[in-house]
């Protein structure tokens, strides 16, 4: 049971981490690399993170079902924990659209500061 409330605890603090990243607005490109860096993350564990998942709801409804001794704050983050990681995705997925639509922006910005630089040097 302890492994999987150290997987448990160490997936929630990842999702409250990326939810923080991607929930914060995109002013500048300092932003879009957050962003992007936090879309990596998301990709890069969600097999893994999608793997665990059921197993360790699995393994709480088990102590539950035997009616072993359980801290009420795991039984609530084990409810909420598969929730809160679709919000994650569901959250990247919208962040991800949402670069999309301000590309041409921040490549126009881009470019003009780039020209800019040249007439200067």
């Amino acid at each position: 049971n302890r492994k999987y409330k150290n997987r448990m605890k160490e997936i929630f603090e990842l999702v409250e981490e990326l939810s923080k990243k991607l929930g914060r607005p995109i002013n500048d490109l300092d932003d879009v690399r957050d962003s992007m860096a936090a879309l990596g993350k998301i990709r890069s564990k969600e097999i893994e993170i999608d793997m665990v998942i059921g197993p360790i709801e699995d393994s709480y409804a088990m102590l539950n079902k035997y009616e072993l001794p359980l801290l009420k704050e795991e039984a609530e983050i084990v409810d909420t924990l598969r929730y809160a990681w679709e919000k994650v995705l569901s959250q990247g997925s919208q962040v991800q659209s949402h670069l999309v639509e301000i590309q041409p922006k921040f490549k126009r910005t881009l470019l003009e500061n780039v020209c800019t630089f040249r007439s200067e040097v």
